[in-house]
């Protein structure tokens, strides 16, 4: 298969282990995701007497129907989110700006098989019913928050980082509630739920229950490259995305507004910056810009139009 649709490229995804086995160096939450548009595509292929085997032109077109689908969800939630803080027009404005301004367009238009497309939209979904949560108490929205959470460190480790967010925000004010630590739980809770698929995979095929990277690169927290990752012509963030710029005067607006929110959110982007710089291959292959930081682009959405705030450019809600 990989030689009939990949010129023969090596198959550098699969990687041998100890034990005599082969696995995949990927998490399967990619999979889960685009599971419908697999399901759909192999129906297309059964009735059209297409190769079953996945990548044939009905999978093709399966797949990237699933992905625009994703596309316009992300699009949606992020609109929702924005209006939880910001008037209708001003977060339209927000999100046309975003699209147009960064590597959001090309990442979306280009590398649509990539993981940051769908992360995109599920941290958009995630941040949207967790501020829903903050808001009504309902705890149904935290739920569906964790949940989602859950299935975006499936797709991505790292995405456990997001974790302090609600830890910060839900224990600044009620440290001492039982309560409070109880529906904190829910976020591990699901975080497990959906990789114990992986660790199955992992324990049966590996012969150990958790292999934390089969990549050739690794994290080196002690070297990291942070001013490359950020400023390089090569690959750097605010180089090929100066729109982020503006977020230094959205954490100046917000920590006058929200201490709360501030710190959960400035410790957190810090934080993953400091992380995905750390990664051995810091510019993350081909890309425009750094595409990891799309993942995060609905949070920092927020902060671009606490900037214009400090202008009143924007309408706060």
């Amino acid at each position: 298969i990989q030689n009939k649709y990949c010129d023969s490229n090596a198959v550098y995804q699969l990687q041998p282990t100890n034990n005599g086995g082969v696995l995949n160096v990927y998490h399967m939450g990619l999979a889960f995701v685009e599971l419908p548009g697999y399901f759909f595509g192999d129906l297309f292929a059964r009735f059209s007497e297409s190769p079953r085997d996945g990548f044939s032109k009905p999978y093709h077109i399966a797949f990237l129907l699933n992905a625009l689908i994703f596309l316009i969800a992300g699009m949606v939630y992020l609109r929702k989110l924005l209006k939880l803080f910001f008037a209708d027009k001003s977060s339209g404005f927000i999100l046309l700006l975003l699209y147009l301004g960064s590597n959001l367009y090309v990442t979306f238009t280009q590398q649509y098989d990539l993981t940051h497309l769908y992360i995109f939209t599920l941290n958009a979904a995630f941040l949207y019913f967790f501020f829903q949560y903050t808001n009504s108490k309902k705890r149904k929205q935290l739920i569906i928050s964790a949940a989602i959470l859950g299935l975006t460190v499936c797709i991505r480790p790292t995405q456990v980082l997001w974790g302090i967010i609600p830890l910060v925000i839900l224990l600044k004010n009620n440290s001492s509630n039982l309560k409070t630590w109880l529906n904190l739980l829910w976020f591990p809770l699901f975080g497990l739920l959906w990789n114990v698929p992986q660790l199955i995979y992992w324990y049966t095929i590996g012969g150990q229950l958790f292999i934390p990277n089969l990549h050739t690169e690794e994290i080196i927290i002690i070297d990291p490259n942070t001013i490359d990752f950020l400023f390089s012509y090569k690959k750097g963030w605010l180089i090929y995305s100066p729109l982020f710029f503006l977020i230094v005067f959205g954490f100046i607006y917000l920590y006058k507004h929200n201490r709360r929110n501030f710190w959960a959110i400035f410790g957190f982007t810090i934080l993953y910056i400091y992380i995905m710089s750390s990664w051995e291959c810091w510019w993350y292959a081909a890309s425009f810009g750094s595409r990891v930081m799309v993942d995060i682009y609905p949070l920092l959405a927020i902060l671009i139009g606490y900037a214009f705030l400090i202008s009143r450019t924007l309408v706060y809600r």
